[in-house]
């Protein structure tokens, strides 16, 4: 008897989804927006995403999301996947926002007056 044999795995990879450390802010910044990449491991039918307590909603892009005119202090991007099965992962990055980058203002000094 000759044949074919294939074999199915019953137990794939857990589904995962990672930030891009390339993207994440530095900690602490003085910078007010946030451009987010991120990837999973496997095909996903939802992609969502967060900033601090508020609720999850659909990200920019199936791969990405940007945050503009964010304000001073603490903040926590949160990313979450969902496959067709019902599966979730996430991912999620915080940082510190220090003021604004202008700094503190400059008196002039006046020589030769």
């Amino acid at each position: 008897m000759t044949g074919t044999v294939s074999t199915i795995d019953l137990e794939p990879a857990p589904l995962g989804v990672t930030i891009a450390g390339s993207s994440k802010p530095p900690n602490p910044t003085t910078q007010g927006s946030a451009n987010f990449t991120f990837s999973t491991n496997d095909s996903v039918s939802t992609v969502r995403c967060r900033l601090d307590a508020a609720p999850f909603s659909l990200c920019t892009t199936p791969g990405g999301q940007t945050y503009n005119s964010l304000g001073s202090g603490s903040h926590t991007f949160t990313v979450q996947v969902i496959d067709a099965a019902g599966n979730t992962a996430t991912d999620s990055y915080s940082w510190t926002i220090n003021g604004s980058s202008a700094g503190a203002p400059v008196t002039p000094i006046l020589d030769n007056f």
